[in-house]
């Protein structure tokens, strides 16, 4: 079976085995282990977590504005620099890369008014996609609308968000800014695509609410840093944003006068009917709104109004709103994991999505204009075996349904009924091996279109009419000469706990069960983010250059199989998270594929986390870690940026049982004298707004610490990207810095380049 492709972004793992596997070592790293590593300065920091003294030598490097700080990343850095850029493995693997990247993607459309949009990269020539219209879709040649390319030509500023007006007379979107999150609004006339020279920075990576028939706008802005120009906002010389205000704007009159949204300006909820910024607060925006709690803390706001939190029938939020309320009206936040999301209003019914008493997802109802205390009514029930991911209205109620089977989308069309019939199914797509992904609905016109691929095949754009109850293709993807060498297979195993785990791989066609094969272990497992298989361009170039396999395991912590399957990978139970990836480890030796010391393991914010604790509880087992933006000090992470919102699955500062269990497997605090530990990449970006960079550099400088004095050590290189965030959205950037981590697993674990 083929399959798809991975993410990265957000936090959490888990885990402190019992013990460490006990093998033959694995084989010497080819990368050279420096005469001595740039030195941080250690110091005596201890601190007492509830009876429990911990040593934190490297506070210090909290301290991103320090000189001191300053001059050991830049030392770093350097050093890791020269060591893999010495390689010509390196070049060469960037340039094979950049040619299975070489394919014209498409976005799916969507109308606004006479127009069709798309985004469109032509032969992946560009850092990214430009918007395009057309009166047709049949048409191959479509109007260049706006290229993104033009305000950003390193591709470092992503185009997100695109919004127009009600009169279709003005088009916003938003440009991140160096990969973080920080962003500038842009505006055009629609009907000159000429720049309205109105800009608004410091905003936030969320869309625009229109006003007052598309006179004004009310959006969201960070504060505006001091001592730092808008060049530098994001850097380690920036105190990252970690809060947010909604604004109002008026076209026409200077951005910097803007002032925060009133009753008057922006409307309020009346009666239970919404206030006129409702679409950013209700979560059409795919985003939660930051309001303090007052105690340094974060409250999650995406629903408006006091109707909206008042349901019963266990529908009970996570994302809780103090907008358009008395601040001691806001409830306290329910204790578990129900994740409701609004999905669309229609004829005086608002749909909702939730996981409250049903683990695998359903879809609720209630009347837009109901009182306080009514009670929303289940219109599509839980699956007992699928696992709703996405529900999308098509309007008179109908929807898209995209469930997952076994962390593949099984999709269809569905009526759901008023009078508690059965749900009706109307449509059924005729495809399982894949993947669902730029999911857009327009409920006026019935359609449903989205992109379907796996890790093999970048896909097709599909479009689904509720009218003709028919499925056309938009535009079939080209598909790189480089995978008609390798093949992808789904596999199961069981774990520790008895557990079934799923795994994906992409590995060359004649790769062979000798137990020689170096095998690239990719996971994340945490705050309920799937890991789909969509088209994996760097999983291929391994296979296909390196002859490595690339497995991503399904560990918990997700919610591929429900809202269960987060909760036995969170808190407590964190650590099953990090015994899956090793059952995994285990699985593919006892299958043949390879030994002890041949795999590595790869994971990004949450899965840097992972990377970092199954490292240090099975030094033998791997022979490489690959860590990206990791949240490795989970006992001082809420002292950072977004570091608040991580309390479900890491626990709260505040409560003993869970601080302690978090203290068994933060990276930081768990390095140990005399170990072999794997070779490790420790990656950061100097704009990193969501994971600060000091959780890098104190768990570099601690390894690097204790493995000098180890005989027989490996390397601990640490990265810090410059003009880089928590994201990487440029193809050219996306080549490069897999460029660094190949040649790192290359050469650590002897893998030979193939041309």
């Amino acid at each position: 079976m083929i399959l798809g492709k991975t993410v990265t972004g957000a936090i959490a793992l888990v885990c402190a085995l019992a013990g460490s596997s006990v093998a033959a070592p694995a084989p010497s790293s080819g990368i050279p282990v420096p005469a001595a590593y740039p030195p941080a300065k250690r110091g005596n920091v201890v601190e007492d977590y509830f009876g429990t003294p911990v040593a934190d030598p490297y506070r210090a490097l909290e301290n991103v504005f320090s000189a001191e700080t300053e001059k050991f990343a830049n030392a770093q850095n350097a050093l890791t620099r020269k060591t893999l850029e010495a390689f010509p493995e390196r070049a060469r693997f960037q340039r094979d890369l950049e040619k299975i990247l070489r394919f014209t993607r498409f976005g799916t459309p969507f109308k606004k008014g006479d127009y069709y949009y798309y985004f469109m990269n032509k032969n992946g020539a560009s850092a990214q996609s430009s918007l395009y219209r057309t009166k047709s879709l049949r048409n191959p040649n479509p109007e260049l609308f706006v290229d993104p390319n033009l305000l950003s030509p390193g591709g470092y500023d992503r185009m997100e968000f695109p919004s127009f007006s009600p009169d279709l007379k003005k088009f916003a979107f938003i440009m991140t800014k160096n990969e973080t999150d920080y962003a500038y609004l842009n505006f055009r006339d629609v009907s000159t695509k000429k720049p309205i020279h109105e800009i608004i920075r410091y905003a936030d990576r969320g869309n625009v609410e229109w006003l007052n028939n598309g006179t004004a706008i009310a959006y969201y802005r960070y504060p505006i840093p001091t001592g730092v120009t808008w060049e530098e906002a994001g850097t380690n010389v920036d105190r990252w944003p970690d809060n947010w205000t909604l604004y109002y704007h008026v076209f026409g009159t200077d951005p910097a006068k803007d002032v925060p949204c009133t009753v008057a300006t922006c409307g309020r909820a009346e009666s239970g009917q919404a206030p006129a910024a409702s679409n950013l607060l209700r979560g059409k925006v795919p985003k939660a709104v930051g309001v303090s709690d007052g105690k340094g803390g974060v409250i999650q706001v995406t629903l408006p109004s006091k109707r909206d939190r008042n349901l019963v029938a266990g529908a009970a939020w996570d994302m809780m709103t103090a907008a358009d309320v008395d601040e001691n009206a806001v409830p306290k936040v329910p204790e578990g994991s129900h994740a409701t999301t609004y999905i669309a209003s229609d004829n005086g019914v608002d749909y909702y999505q939730t996981g409250a008493g049903a683990s695998n997802f359903k879809i609720i109802a209630v009347p837009s204009d109901a009182a306080t205390g009514v009670v929303a009514r289940d219109i599509i029930p839980a699956d007992r075996t699928l696992v709703l991911e996405s529900a999308q209205s098509l309007g008179n109620g109908y929807f898209a349904l995209f469930y997952l089977e076994d962390v593949l989308h099984n999709i269809r069309i569905v009526k759901a009924d008023a009078q508690r019939n059965p749900t009706e199914i109307v449509f059924k797509f005729p495809f399982s091996d894949g993947v669902a992904t730029d999911i857009r609905a327009d409920d006026e016109l019935g359609t449903v279109t989205f992109n379907y691929g796996n890790y093999l095949n970048p896909g097709t754009v599909y479009m689904y009419t509720l009218a003709t109850n028919k499925l056309e293709v938009f535009r079939k993807h080209q598909i790189p000469q480089a995978v008609s060498h390798v093949t992808s297979d789904q596999l199961f195993f069981t774990s520790r706990d008895g557990a079934r785990i799923p795994t994906f791989t992409v590995r060359p066609k004649n790769a062979k069960k000798d137990g020689e094969n170096r095998i690239w272990v990719y996971g994340y497992g945490g705050f309920r983010a799937n890991m789909l298989p969509s088209f994996n361009a760097f999983a291929v170039a391994l296979a296909r250059h390196y002859g490595g396999i690339w497995a991503l395991v399904n560990i918990r912590g997700g919610a591929e199989y429900g809202l269960d399957w987060y909760e036995n990978g969170r808190l407590f139970k964190k650590q099953n998270c990090f015994n899956d990836i090793a059952d995994a480890a285990q699985f593919y030796i006892k299958e043949g594929w390879t030994k002890e010391g041949l795999l590595s393991i790869h994971g990004g914010s949450n899965g840097g986390l992972l990377t970092g604790a199954v490292s240090l509880q099975n030094p033998t087992l791997f022979g490489a870690g690959i860590s990206d933006y990791g949240v490795h000090d989970t006992l001082r992470f809420v002292n950072w940026t977004y570091g608040p919102g991580w309390t479900d699955d890491y626990g709260k500062e505040g409560v003993a049982a869970e601080v302690l269990s978090a203290l068994k497997w933060s990276p930081v605090y768990n390095v140990k004298p005399n170990v072999t530990y794997p070779s490790m990449l420790i990656t950061t970006g100097d704009h990193d707004t969501r994971v600060a960079p000091p959780h890098s550099y104190k768990f570099a400088a601690e390894l690097q610490f204790h493995t000098k004095k180890v005989k027989n050590a490996r390397p601990v290189l640490l990265r810090v990207r410059e003009w880089s965030g928590h994201n990487i959205f440029s193809l050219r950037r996306y080549a490069d810095t897999y460029a660094d981590k190949v040649t790192f697993w290359a050469k650590a674990l002897g893998a030979k380049y193939r041309s």
